[in-house]
C-alpha cells in the first residue's frame, strides 16, 4: 500500500511538467512569425455561436498594419458554394430544375462545339452530342473551360456579354464525360439565376443571401472602408527569404469600381471570416438562419453530395464534397468547411499567392480542421 501511495504522489509531482498539445492560435501564430504566411483570420463555429476566432501577423507588412479579425479577403472560388445556394433557392421555388438543358434558360447556348484534336495551331471541333444540364455546369462537368481566351480578368465584362463569347469557345469535354473546373459553367449558373429570378445576379445575391444572413462585408465592390480593412496580398521572394507584396492577377482594379468591374459568379466576392461562417452556419443548419428558413434541407444535401456520377472527382453543386462533409477554398488560399461530422464551420483566410506549392502554408487549413475537430467537435 506505501509504494501505491509513493506512486500516486510521484505522478501527481509531475502533472505540472506534462507536455500540453498545442492549440491552433498557437500553431497560426508560429506560422505568421516564421513568414511561412503574412496574417491570418480563423474562425471555428458551431450550430449556435462561434467558439474561436485567431487573427494573427500583418495585414499589410510595409505599414505594419496588424491583421484583425474583421479583416477584408477576396474568396475567390469560395464564391462558387455561394453561388451554388443561391441558384438552390430558386430550385426550391421551382423556378429551375438540375436536370434542365442550360438552353431553357440561355437559347444562345444551343449551338455548342468540343474541341476533338489539336495538331499545332490547328484545332478541330465537332458538335456536341448531349445537351448540357444545370446539374453538370454545377458541378464542373459540363465540358466547359476554365476560363474563354477573351477573359483577361475574371470581372472584365457583364454576365450577359459573357453569354455571347461562351457560346463560341469550344468546350474542352463532351458534357458529362470529364470533371473539368471552371469558372465558365458556374458563370452560367450565375446568368441562370438571372434569368429564372428576374432580377441581376448580384442584386439576387445581396438581397437573397447577404442581407437575410447579416454579411454586410460580403460584396463585389468594396467601400473606401472596407478597403482600408483589406488584406494585402503577397508570394515568397524569388530567394525564399521574405515575403513580398503583389496584385492579385486575376481580378481588375481598384476593386471600388463599378463601372468597369462586374460581379463574377465563380470567383467574385470579398467577404471577412465573420460573414463567411454565418453563411456556413446556415447550411449546417440545414438552411435555416435564426429561425428563418432560406434553403430546404433537400437543397443543402444536394450541395453537399456528389454529382459527379462516375467521376472519381468528388464534387456537389459549387462545393468539393469530403469524408466529413463540404468545403471550398479559394485562389490565394482561403477556406470554408462545413464538417458535418463534427459539427462544425472552420473558415481559414489568408491572401498569400502560389500557396499551393509551399510545404507548410498548404499543410496548414489541413491542420486547421484536425486540431479544431480535436478541440471543438462534437462528441461522439
Amino acid at each position: 500500500m506505501k509504494r501505491l501511495t509513493y506512486v500516486l504522489l510521484f505522478c501527481a509531482s509531475l502533472a505540472p511538467f506534462a507536455v500540453r498539445a498545442e492549440t491552433w492560435p498557437e500553431r497560426l501564430k508560429s506560422l505568421t512569425d516564421r513568414e511561412v504566411l503574412a496574417g491570418a483570420v480563423t474562425l471555428v463555429a458551431d450550430k449556435e455561436k462561434v467558439l474561436e476566432v485567431a487573427a494573427s501577423g500583418w495585414a499589410d507588412i510595409a505599414a505594419q498594419r496588424p491583421m484583425a479579425p474583421d479583416a477584408v479577403f477576396w474568396i475567390a472560388s469560395q464564391t462558387k458554394g455561394i453561388t451554388g445556394a443561391a441558384l438552390m433557392m430558386l430550385v426550391d421555388e421551382g423556378k429551375v430544375s438540375l436536370d434542365d438543358p442550360i438552353t431553357k434558360y440561355i437559347p444562345k447556348l444551343k449551338d455548342l462545339w468540343v474541341t476533338e484534336k489539336m495538331e499545332g495551331d490547328r484545332l478541330t471541333v465537332v458538335k456536341t452530342k448531349t445537351p448540357v444540364t444545370v446539374r453538370q455546369v454545377m458541378s464542373h462537368t459540363g465540358g466547359f473551360q476554365f476560363l474563354s481566351p477573351l477573359e483577361q480578368k475574371i470581372d472584365d465584362m457583364p454576365l450577359r456579354e459573357k453569354m455571347s463569347v461562351y457560346a463560341l469557345t469550344p468546350l474542352a469535354a463532351e458534357p458529362g464525360t470529364k470533371y473539368q473546373y471552371s469558372n465558365i459553367g458556374i458563370n452560367i449558373a450565375g446568368y441562370i439565376i438571372e434569368v429564372a429570378s428576374g432580377m441581376p445576379y448580384e442584386a439576387f445575391m445581396r438581397t437573397r443571401l447577404f442581407e437575410p444572413l447579416g454579411m454586410a462585408d460580403t460584396t463585389f465592390w468594396l467601400t473606401a472602408e472596407q478597403e482600408a480593412r483589406l488584406a494585402k496580398n503577397y508570394r515568397p521572394s524569388a530567394d525564399r527569404s521574405r515575403l513580398e507584396q503583389c496584385p492579385v492577377g486575376f481580378v481588375s482594379y481598384p476593386f471600388t469600381d463599378r463601372e468597369k468591374r462586374y460581379a463574377e459568379p465563380g470567383g467574385g466576392l470579398f467577404s471577412t471570416a465573420h460573414d463567411v461562417a454565418r453563411f456556413c452556419r446556415m447550411l449546417l443548419n440545414g438552411g435555416t438562419h435564426e429561425g428563418k428558413r432560406l434553403l430546404s434541407e433537400d437543397a443543402v444535401r444536394a450541395l453537399g453530395t456528389k454529382q459527379t456520377g462516375d467521376l472519381p472527382n468528388a464534387y456537389g453543386l459549387g462545393f468539393e464534397v469530403y469524408g466529413g462533409g463540404f468545403k471550398h477554398g479559394g485562389a490565394q488560399g482561403t477556406h470554408m468547411m462545413i464538417d458535418t461530422r463534427n459539427g462544425l464551420v472552420l473558415v481559414y483566410l489568408i491572401q498569400h499567392a502560389g500557396y499551393i506549392w509551399e510545404k507548410d502554408a498548404h499543410a496548414a487549413p489541413g491542420q486547421f480542421l484536425e486540431m479544431s475537430a480535436q478541440q471543438h467537435g462534437a462528441k461522439k
